[in-house]
């Protein structure tokens, strides 16, 4: 392919082409998986890589960790909020839309050295006009409430009118395109505009009244002198959609620049009270500082990260670009000062698995941080810390001990699990992961050990890692069943790690780190009496642990039976 020609002001961003995820060629049916591909998610807000001026086939998705909502769906879901992404243009009042326009050049990339989404298209209308659009958007590291979209407009082939209309779209749905799941979860509080310009959108879940506040600013100029050239601007409160309309004149081949400054505030971060006021404060100093100043210190923050993150695989440049991108996207979905949330499944990049969050996270996602960025580590383990007494209940309604995470996690701990799915030819089928697969319980422990061993972080482990540690160590000793023709403890009735065999007995990785955990309880138990004799004074009498029960402990571990095939070792 020829390389696309940006810009000046976008090729100086650009990074190197081992940096770049490309695009070069539209196509509609292939516009959700470069949605997945492009999304851009600063570890508060994930946005799926839709085009601004929309387009066919798309699945549109903003995304805000923590914000969960049940509705009419099947159990608490990531909550599609308002999407801020909506600019569309219009020459001569006709809407350029790219399924509706000759595509005359075409590009989009993902800059994964500095977290920018790049793009540029040359359209020509059923009038023979040319436009030609290219731009940026970027979601902060630095602010993580500030977002921001860059375009740059040329007239090709002629002068005249165009118009802009930037929209926040809160008529957002859930599962928008399965008719039988599809769910509304939010009202609408205020639509309105702010006094110096800009719209302004506030939306609320349907369950908790969670509120999630949304306004844009927008600056439209003239590349050669930074003047304003709006000639008219219209603010509409269109039900669920905040819009603000501008016309401007244009001269052939002079390129006309659009900035759209956005912040985003909950009523986790802010009182309700506080949420529109924080917005439109933060909204206009962004617009007062510029998408540069901003753009610097996210970029400055990611190259940060990528000095420890990066891993070069040379004489392999497929792979070695393909082990970036998930690195990427792993850096990209962390919140490191938010102890309230973890990453889901499919982390911020749409709504697989409702956003919840699995073992995948602690043995899977959880290994590149503790080596990488172990404050994010610790962050992700004192999400399954605030969730632990939520843990205790689910083991006391289950009919046990201690502490049993759930199989599906989001931000309460209780079990999330669908009880009924769909297999692949659509009869309904009995999901059992939330019932009967327990090894994620020991797989949080197991992380919680890593994490230590990893850092030597003892002040995690006496005021938050232990106690967990002991509470899954209690929750197993429950689940173990005696046999005693065989004189050995069993583990019966489960779903092991490949998560498809159900109702298996003594499944040997379940097995095994059950006794693993008990075993790792008993032995910070004695690091405790030896070095903390006061922390172990306090701990026991917190979570009632007895003399006589641990004594216990040490009965049961010998004989949990570990399950081992010699005629299939290898």
């Amino acid at each position: 392919m020829t390389r696309y020609t940006f810009v000046d002001n976008i090729n100086k961003l650009l990074s190197d082409d081992k940096w770049l995820i490309s695009q070069d060629r539209y196509d509609k049916k292939l516009n959700q998986r470069y949605e997945t591909n492009f999304t851009l998610a600063n570890g508060y807000m994930g946005v799926r890589g839709s085009f601004e001026e929309g387009s066919d086939d798309e699945c549109p998705g903003n995304y805000i960790a923590g914000i969960f909502d049940k509705s009419e769906a099947q159990v608490r879901e990531l909550v599609n909020v308002q999407n801020w992404v909506g600019i569309k243009v219009y020459v001569n009042g006709k809407n350029l839309n790219p399924d509706k326009c000759e595509i005359l050049d075409f590009i989009r990339i993902l800059d994964m050295k500095h977290g920018i989404l790049f793009r540029g298209i040359t359209l020509k209308d059923d009038s023979g006009m040319i436009t030609h659009i290219e731009g940026y958007r970027f979601l902060s590291k630095h602010n993580i409430h500030r977002a921001a979209i860059k375009l740059f407009i040329t007239p090709v082939n002629y002068s005249g009118t165009i118009a802009i209309e930037n929209i926040i779209d809160g008529s957002v749905l859930n599962s928008k395109e399965n008719p039988a799941q599809k769910t509304k979860h939010l009202r609408i509080v205020e639509n309105t505009n702010f006094v110096n310009g800009g719209c302004y959108l506030e939306t609320a879940t349907r369950d908790d009244d969670t509120r999630i506040g949304t306004g844009f600013y927008v600056k439209i100029y003239r590349s050669d002198d930074g003047n304003n050239i709006v000639k008219h601007k219209r603010f509409a409160p269109l039900g669920e959609i905040s819009s603000e309309y501008y016309e401007f004149d244009v001269t052939e081949n002079k390129t006309v620049e659009v900035d759209k400054f956005v912040s985003t505030y909950t009523s986790r971060d802010v009182s309700k009270e506080k949420i529109k006021s924080e917005v439109e404060k933060d909204v206009y100093n962004f617009a007062s500082e510029g998408i540069d100043n901003e753009l610097l210190k996210h970029i400055e923050i990611y190259e940060k990260l990528w000095n420890v993150a990066n891993i070069k695989i040379e004489g392999d440049d497929e792979a070695d670009k393909a082990l970036r991108f998930n690195v990427f996207h792993l850096m990209s979905s962390v919140n490191e000062s938010d102890h309230r949330v973890s990453i889901a499944a499919k982390a911020l990049h749409g709504e697989g698995y409702k956003g919840h969050v699995f073992w995948d996270t602690e043995i899977f996602m959880l290994p590149f941080f503790i080596y990488v960025y172990p404050k994010a580590a610790k962050t992700l383990l004192m999400y399954r810390y605030n969730l632990l007494d939520a843990a205790r209940q689910n083991a006391i309604r289950n009919g046990y001990k201690g502490a049993q995470y759930p199989w599906e996690s989001a931000d309460t701990g209780n079990e999330e699990t669908p009880q009924w799915g769909l297999d692949y030819k659509g009869n309904p089928v009995r999901i059992w992961t939330g019932d009967i697969e327990y090894h994620i319980t020991a797989d949080i422990a197991f992380a919680v050990f890593e994490y230590y061993r990893a850092t030597d972080d003892i002040d995690f482990m006496l005021e938050y890692g232990i106690e967990m540690i002991l509470e899954t160590a209690r929750f197993w000793i429950s689940r173990c069943e005696y046999n005693s023709s065989l004189d050995r403890y069993e583990i019966n009735d489960v779903i092991g790690p490949d998560e498809f065999h159900e109702h298996v007995s003594n499944n040997s990785y379940t097995n095994y780190l059950a006794r693993w955990n008990i075993q790792k309880a008993i032995e910070f138990v004695e690091i405790l009496k030896k070095d903390y004799p006061s922390t172990y004074e306090m701990l026991s009498s917190k979570i009632c642990l007895t003399e006589d029960e641990l004594e216990n402990w040490g009965d049961i571990i010998p004989k949990i039976y570990i399950p081992f095939d010699k005629e299939k070792r290898f």
